[in-house]
């Protein structure tokens, strides 16, 4: 572990003196705009939206100089700034990004680097991490696969292999990319799944397995009635998995399922369910459910609703009538000020001709 950061803090080093060097500015006093380390600070979260949208375009425009310090900083899962800056860095950011993996062996760290490279220029890496010997490293390729569409024969069969295993999280993202990835009415994954199903009566390879029956064509309506009866279950078990299920699927039967959820269950499902339409952007549909949950006439949800419309960004002004209407109704005496900023800032996000701020990786 201790080898791991110190392998970080030389390219970080190393980036940073070469930064300084082409500024021409070797031992003069650095600015803000220039600190990668303070801008990823403010991306934390507390100063105003200007100054954050403000450390995210300086440090997009750094480039491939910025790559060492986002993973530094964004150790495990992405938050939802980092990922959306190597996005916007684009193929610049990849040779930094596996640089950083060969040089490592800490599974966070590649786990991180893998999240970021969600390119499909990277094929040749994340088929090789496919028999990674970290377990967290293997399940951010098989989620990355997915979001990448990247494939060949030699992924498939990959893929189907890790049914077989007893690790559920593995089982449950390596179903879900097979959904996406997989022929549609691939008989011999069709019968892998559902070999799956009998193996796991409920749970979240359950329905990831249901998902992925689903996406390759298999008896739809039969299998969206079963995730329907496992997201509107009171069994826990049963509905965690099954909202994300329907959120992968991602059609016009996932955003009116989810919406019974928004609108009418439970705090905690409540939430979840708005958490996931956020994550369906930028799904008109799933975007107007978010804007009815707005009429709420407590502010339990705000914190949540503001986050699923940060996902939107410029495709989310049709929510700003509401998000408008709510700020000037509201004395601020009445929400807290945390509630208070969270919905400053997501007016102001949407208000961008660029998106900030996403969290699909975690879709």
């Amino acid at each position: 572990m201790i080898m791991n950061k110190i392998i970080v803090a030389v390219l970080i080093v190393l980036t940073t003196l070469s930064m300084v060097l082409s500024n021409g500015c070797l031992g003069a006093e650095k600015k803000v705009e220039s600190n990668p380390v303070e801008l990823l600070d403010i991306l934390d979260g507390g100063d105003p939206p200007e100054v954050i949208v403000s450390a995210f375009d300086a440090l997009v425009s750094m480039g491939s100089g910025a790559v060492p310090y986002i993973i530094e900083d964004s150790r495990g899962m992405f938050g939802a700034f980092p990922a959306q800056i190597l996005r916007e860095i684009g193929s610049e950011a990849i040779e930094p990004l596996i640089q950083i993996f060969g040089l490592s062996d800490d599974p966070v760290v590649k786990e991180s680097v893998i999240i970021g490279l969600d390119s499909p220029e990277v094929a040749n890496l994340l088929q090789r991490e496919l028999e990674s010997e970290y377990p967290e490293v293997r399940i951010a390729v098989y989620n990355t696969l997915r979001v990448t569409g990247i494939k060949n024969d030699e992924i498939i069969q990959s893929l189907i292999k890790v049914l077989d295993s007893q690790d559920t999280r593995e089982i449950e993202a390596a179903a879900y990319a097979l959904g996406k990835l997989a022929e549609d009415g691939d008989q011999d994954v069709i019968d892998i799944l559902n070999n799956v199903l009998q193996k796991n009566p409920f749970g979240f390879a359950h329905n990831a397995s249901l998902s992925a029956l689903y996406d390759l064509g298999y008896k739809q309506t039969e299998i969206f009635q079963m995730l329907e009866q496992n997201v509107l279950d009171v069994n826990s078990t049963k509905k965690n998995g099954a909202m994300r299920a329907v959120a992968i699927i991602g059609n016009s039967d996932s955003v009116e399922l989810l919406a019974q959820v928004a609108l009418d269950s439970n705090n905690f499902y409540r939430s979840e369910a708005i958490r996931y339409l956020g994550m369906m952007a930028p799904d008109p549909d799933a975007l107007k459910v978010l804007i009815e949950a707005i009429k709420d006439d407590d502010h339990m949800f705000l914190l949540q609703l503001m986050m699923a419309f940060n996902e939107y960004g410029p495709n989310g002004r049709d929510a700003l009538p509401a998000l408008n209407e709510l700020k000037e109704d509201t004395d601020s005496s009445e929400i807290e000020e945390i509630y208070s900023h969270t919905l400053e800032f997501a007016i102001f996000l949407l208000n961008q001709d660029k998106l900030y701020w996403s969290t699909r990786h975690r879709l």
